[in-house]
């Protein structure tokens, strides 16, 4: 024998309109659709069919215990039947006799059972929004520096959307669960004050299947994160020094005698990018190809504005320091060196702030700087080359004297 297929049918109204869902209930059993359970995410509710008649179906709040056993078995006795549950929120009964009383026949004794929902449902809201807020502020604050410098660059330019994404999404999550605390409370003001409930405006169509949300959301979560994390603005060039915005000097400039073995085994790249912060951002490495061959490494960045400058040149400068404790603590990486000093300041006339270390490199004489004028930005490695007061020299000659933007 064929079983009886449930019809599915979408909530028209939320599920704290408590008299507009009851009322609901009560007309599709005068249409021959029995309450069999409701969805798990409450959107939808499933029926049995049947012969027409009167059914009066109840929203009661669910207490301090989940399964309240004892609260059923009352219930029955009285001639109410249980019929499902929307977890932590409400129990619905049923009864097809009219001569049974209702649940609660006094509005403030239903009033103080919401109590009950209303803490509860705060309490939800509270760790809906707290647990993902706390992981989302761990995240940033474990890569803050990180993400300082590409809101800045935009060498990442999705990474900042999908944090404001995310952000926006908690808040509508905090609105929502505040809205919903506060319709409870409306209706427990209207319980004591002894009025009946009313039933809401019903949906002009029906909700949307909670999959029809839930996955789309996800599925953008993970396309922006992905986008975030494998997109990268900088563009990877051959190096061409006539393409920069300075004559930055190579290896063969650095050098103090020309070493005509470099040529076959040399080879350069670059990076350029732009962002409205720092509208000119390049690097460039020229080095030899093997061990113990000559490295120069320039990174140059000209900002929009000197306290844009000042920024950056804190969170570079940082990650050029950690790069070289990494690659001093690292032995089996074709970047290790050995013999790292700490970064010292330097005064040096026409600079606002120089500073300076030095290293070894493949058993190579080597030296890093980092120096701020005005809007420009420069950092540089280089190893096996000109020492570092020739390097400084040809390099603040390629910056030249022009003013910064």
């Amino acid at each position: 024998m064929k079983r009886n297929k449930l019809v599915k049918k979408p909530l028209p109204c939320s599920i704290f309109d408590i008299q507009g869902l009851q009322d609901w209930l009560d007309g599709m059993a005068l249409q021959g659709l029995f309450l069999e359970r409701l969805s798990y995410h409450n959107d939808r509710a499933f029926f049995r069919r049947g012969e027409p008649r009167p059914v009066r179906y109840r929203l009661d709040p669910v207490g301090e215990h989940w399964n309240d056993v004892e609260r059923k078995e009352n219930y029955a006795q009285m001639g109410w039947e249980f019929v499902d549950a929307i977890p932590r929120t409400f129990y619905l009964f049923s009864c097809d006799d009219p001569e049974v009383p209702e649940l609660h026949s006094d509005p403030a004794t239903l009033s103080y059972a919401l109590k009950t929902l209303v803490r509860r449902q705060r309490q939800d809201n509270m760790l809906l929004v707290l647990a993902p807020t706390t992981l989302l502020a761990f995240l940033l604050l474990a890569n803050w520096n990180e993400f300082c410098a590409n809101l800045l660059l935009w060498e990442h330019p999705f990474q900042p959307l999908v944090i404001l994404f995310l952000v926006g999404l908690l808040l509508a999550l905090a609105v929502y669960g505040m809205y919903q605390v506060i319709r409870l409370n409306k209706l427990r003001r209207t319980l004591d004050d002894g009025l009946p409930l009313q039933a809401g405006r019903r949906h002009w169509r029906p909700n949307l299947p909670y999959l029809a949300i839930f996955l789309p959301v996800t599925l953008l979560i993970n396309l922006l994160s992905s986008l975030a994390m494998n997109y990268v603005a900088m563009e990877f060039l051959d190096l061409d020094l006539s393409a920069l915005s300075h004559p930055w000097p190579g290896l063969a400039q650095m050098e103090t005698a020309p070493l005509p073995a470099l040529r076959p085994e040399h080879y350069s790249y670059m990076t350029v990018n732009r962002s409205p912060a720092v509208p000119v951002q390049e690097h460039y490495t020229d080095r030899g190809a093997g061990f113990g061959k000559p490295l120069l490494k320039v990174w140059y960045y000209q900002a929009a504005s000197p306290s844009a400058a000042r920024r950056l040149y804190h969170l570079k400068r940082k990650e050029l320091e950690k790069d070289l404790k990494h690659y001093n603590d690292t032995s089996n990486s074709s970047e290790s060196i050995t013999g790292l000093t700490p970064f010292v300041p330097m005064e040096y006339p026409g600079l606002d702030v120089l500073e300076t270390a030095s290293y070894r490199y493949s058993g190579l004489d080597g030296w890093a700087l980092a120096l701020r004028r005005g809007n420009d930005v420069l950092l540089v490695r280089c190893a096996g080359s000109a020492p570092l007061e020739r390097g400084l020299a040809l390099l603040l000659d390629a910056l030249g004297e022009e003013e910064v933007l």
